[in-house]
């Protein structure tokens, strides 16, 4: 069978194109909305087109190396990147709305597009995912109901109630420190940072900020990376103690909408823009060293 038939097939198939590593262009201009780092260094990218992006991005190159296209209901929301056993998984979540019901669903890929599984949420709004490598775990942020569930990649069992938010509004992404077993949840509505400890289920408010769109954590887990789209800029906040100040990272407006944070090499940090379509390599001390448009 050609290339081209079987990429036909699996369009007809399944409802999903592969796509294309090499030099390939794609047709469009993306608009990221979320980001991850796999294994292999590879950054992919959440786009609002229902496509994920594989980017190389580096001191001084950038490209697109690959990418697929998925057939979902709704509006995507987040994306979480997670090694369960040897197989390298995207989850996915996204929201649709059917004759008035909110439908939620997490949807698991392979890096290179095929379905794995998938888990509902009805009547819950997916908002944020994030992935425990330690107890190989999705953790998944109910936007509407200010609820953490969890599933389990390996599983097709229903999510678990995990716990509640009495303060949240609206949650939206998430980051995970391992070592603590803590969750760390962001509120759109209200620009609130909070921490989870699962073990004790307590909920303590860490800071807030205009706008959280993505959450990352440092490496030595003491301070919590926000991308700020109110005010187009990447701060930090100090988790470690008492609740702090945002420390700035980046200039305001700095971005115009900052949606996706990876960490790069030697504490360089990876920001991927929704409204100018960009994804930009920061160095420590947040000066532009790259930035590829996706196009």
């Amino acid at each position: 069978m050609s290339l081209l038939s079987r990429i036909l097939s699996i369009t007809l198939g399944l409802g999903l194109l592969l796509g294309l590593t090499g030099t390939m262009q794609a047709a469009t201009d993306y608009h990221p909305i979320a980001a991850a780092m796999g294994a292999n260094g590879s950054i992919f990218l959440l786009t609002t087109e229902q496509t994920v992006l594989a980017v190389n991005l580096n001191q001084t190159s950038g490209a697109i190396v690959g990418h697929f296209t998925f057939a979902l209901n709704g509006n995507p929301s987040d994306m979480a990147y997670g090694q369960v056993g040897a197989q390298e998984m995207l989850f996915i979540g996204s929201t649709s709305v059917f004759r008035g019901q909110v439908h939620g669903v997490v949807s698991a890929f392979t890096t290179d597009g095929h379905p794995i599984r998938s888990w509902n949420f009805f009547g819950h709004v997916v908002g944020g995912l994030t992935f425990d490598t330690a107890n190989q775990t999705v953790y998944v942020a109910a936007e509407d109901s200010a609820e953490v569930y969890s599933i389990s990649p390996q599983s097709s069992s229903a999510p678990r109630f995990v716990g509640g938010l009495a303060l949240g509004a609206k949650l939206g992404s998430m980051a995970m420190d391992i070592p603590h077993q803590e969750l760390y949840i962001s509120d759109q509505a209200h620009g609130d940072l909070f921490s989870m400890n699962l073990a004790t289920r307590k909920v303590r408010t860490v800071g807030q900020v205009g706008a959280p769109q993505a959450l990352l954590m440092e490496m030595n887990g003491t301070l919590l990376i926000v991308a700020d789209s109110a005010r187009g800029q990447i701060v930090s906040l100090n988790i470690a103690g008492q609740p702090s100040a945002p420390h700035p990272l980046t200039p305001r407006r700095a971005f115009r909408a900052p949606a996706g944070l990876v960490w790069g090499e030697a504490s360089q940090l990876i920001v991927a823009d929704q409204t100018t379509g960009t994804v930009t390599l920061l160095s420590p001390t947040g000066a532009v060293i790259n930035s590829l448009h996706l196009h």
